[in-house]
């Protein structure tokens, strides 16, 4: 199953980081780097063995929260 969402960032400016977790497990830890001045967001992907998804984003940065939306599960089988 292919699983894809958006992750937004309440505060980008100072490279916060985060980390996915799909499922319970952890799916990558990264900065959240914006390369100019407009705001945009992440496309996450992945391939998973699963039938559904509960996602979860991690802050690591104290103060700055993430958000995730679009989840969309498409069998490509």
């Amino acid at each position: 199953m292919k699983v894809s969402f958006d992750i937004k960032c309440s505060d980008y400016t100072n490279t916060p980081a985060y980390r996915v977790w799909v499922n319970g497990e952890l799916m990558t830890e990264r900065d959240f780097v914006i390369p100019n001045d407009q705001f945009s967001h992440y496309n996450f992907s992945t391939d998973l063995a699963c039938d559904s998804a509960q996602v979860n984003i991690e802050s690591i940065t104290p103060g700055v929260e993430f958000s995730y939306e679009n989840l969309e599960l498409k069998d490509e089988s």
